[in-house]
């Protein structure tokens, strides 16, 4: 087992590292391993990876995903920004975890056969060129003919199903999350509240909006091919769903 805390300095106070904090695993522990089991086949499947082959899961936050494929032998490297999540992951028995920025993977040339980015691990940054990057990074790591499994939102289908306003007690704690869409990005305000009384704790959500020709656009701009279309992490197809799962190959 090891960890490795790669993170360049300088980007503190990031939304997303407010957001998968402390508090992540407690206020969604509904998003449980039973699920990610079944999705981890699912991208065992499409990504045509087996025992023994090595895979890179870029955001692998408390690690469902990456314990779910190490369960059918794959060997499995996990990159995060979010030290709290990575303590959870390795005291679930994680190992091969990174601490790293996804823009800049401290990994070496085409060392994988394969990565991973589930449950919208992508979109968070300022700018398409900075998520363009990440997408960059994959096709560097990853052998040729290798394949990448970008798991995202579907977003012709996000502002009919978005919630404007939920409240919710979890775990000791008030939860409310207000939506909506702005500047081509989704958006939700969190405030978080403990039952017992205490500091609230907000931040703001901020993911970009691709459409799914956009998204296949920026793979093929960095060098992958989209080979696979999906609406689910279950195989339906594109627009059956409310997912975008896009699976695209290295080319030579």
């Amino acid at each position: 087992m090891f960890f490795a805390d790669m993170a360049e300095p300088g980007r503190e106070g990031a939304w997303y590292q407010v957001a998968f904090g402390d508090l992540y695993p407690v206020l969604y522990a509904h998003r449980d391993d039973a699920s990610a089991t079944t999705e981890a086949a699912f991208a065992i499947q499409v990504l045509g990876v087996k025992a023994g082959s090595w895979v890179v899961d870029i955001g692998c936050g408390g690690g469902r995903h990456q314990r779910a494929l190490q369960a059918r032998g794959i060997d499995v490297v996990g990159i995060d920004l979010s030290l709290p999540l990575l303590a959870e992951h390795r005291l679930r028995g994680g190992a091969r975890l990174v601490r790293a920025d996804m823009r800049s993977l401290p990994l070496a040339d085409a060392g994988f056969d394969a990565a991973t980015s589930f449950f919208t691990s992508f979109g968070y940054f300022e700018s398409d060129d900075a998520d363009a990057r990440v997408l960059q990074g994959v096709a560097r790591v990853i052998r040729p003919e290798g394949r990448y499994l970008l798991d995202y939102l579907y977003s012709p289908r996000v502002a009919d199903s978005l919630v404007p306003r939920t409240e919710r007690e979890v775990a000791g704690y008030n939860m409310v999350e207000e939506r909506r869409i702005e500047d081509q990005r989704v958006k939700k305000r969190v405030s978080i509240t403990p039952a017992s009384g205490g500091e609230v704790v907000s931040y703001e959500e901020s993911v970009r909006l691709y459409s799914p020709d956009d998204l296949e656009a920026m793979l093929g701009a960095a060098g992958l091919r989209v080979v696979g279309r999906y609406g689910a992490l279950d195989g339906a197809a594109l627009g059956a769903g409310h997912r975008c799962v896009l699976v695209a190959e290295r080319s030579l």
